[in-house]
C-alpha cells in the first residue's frame, strides 16, 4: 500500500504498548517496536504483522538515552518516515515515595521525561 502510514511505539514489550502496538497492526499500519530486555512479545507482534502484509521493526533501546531514542526514527525512515509517535515507555519503581532512592527517581525522570522529549527530535 503506497500510503500506508508508520508508528512508532515506545515500550511495546508488553501491557499497554503491546496492545496499542497490536491495534495499529490490525489496522494494517507499518510498525517500529520499541523494547528494553524482552523480545518475545515484540517479535511476535512482529511476525503477525509481517503475515497480514505490515511492515515491523522492532529496536531495543533505552530511550532515556538521545542515541538510543533516535535508533527508532532511524527505523521508522525505512518505510517513509514517522507519522504516528505513540509514547508509552515509563517506569516507577515498586516502592512507596518515601522509600524511594534518589537514583530511582533519577531513573523515573529519565525514562519519563527525558525518553519522551527525546523521541521526537
Amino acid at each position: 500500500m503506497a500510503d500506508q502510514k508508520t508508528a512508532v511505539v515506545t515500550g511495546a514489550q508488553k501491557g499497554i504498548g503491546a496492545a496499542i502496538a497490536e491495534a495499529l497492526i490490525d489496522q494494517q499500519i507499518n510498525i517500529v517496536m520499541n523494547y528494553l530486555d524482552e523480545d518475545n512479545v515484540v517479535s511476535a507482534l512482529a511476525e503477525k504483522a509481517r503475515k497480514n502484509g505490515v511492515k515491523a521493526k522492532i529496536v531495543q533501546a533505552d530511550i532515556s538515552h538521545q542515541d538510543q531514542a533516535g535508533l527508532l526514527i532511524d527505523a521508522a525512515d525505512e518505510f517513509g518516515g514517522v507519522d504516528y509517535l505513540v509514547g508509552n515507555a515509563a517506569v516507577y519503581p515498586r516502592v512507596s515515595l518515601l522509600d524511594m532512592r534518589e537514583q530511582d527517581w533519577d531513573q523515573v525522570l529519565s525514562v519519563n521525561l527525558k525518553g519522551s522529549f527525546f523521541m521526537p527530535r
